[in-house]
């Protein structure tokens, strides 16, 4: 299944994400779960940039497919990055960070 990944409402630039169906149907309780774990002591630094010498919690399209790799699909087909910094694609579903 395809799933538009929107960040602030940016419609002309989104990214399109595949999970496997049964991922799919839940995908906006995957995205708050991921939300929610992002906010736990378990985060790696793999999740973090550095700004002008700070590091900082970076929600990005790779490290939510990442997460669902690692935590969600486990044993299915794995989640991955279709397209970047694309348009919306109205019939698929939407998921916003």
């Amino acid at each position: 299944m395809y799933i538009n990944v929107l960040y602030e409402g940016d419609y002309c630039d989104c990214d399109i994400i595949f999970v496997p169906d049964s991922i799919g149907d839940k995908i906006e309780q995957y995205a708050q779960q991921f939300c929610d774990w992002l906010n736990t002591p378990y985060v790696s630094n793999d999740y973090y940039v550095t700004i002008n010498g700070k590091e900082y919690l970076s929600l990005e399209t790779d490290g939510f497919v990442r997460w669902l790799n690692h935590y969600i699909c486990k044993d299915q087909c794995l989640a991955h990055i279709v397209k970047q910094h694309t348009n919306l694609v109205p019939s698929y579903k939407v998921i916003e960070f």
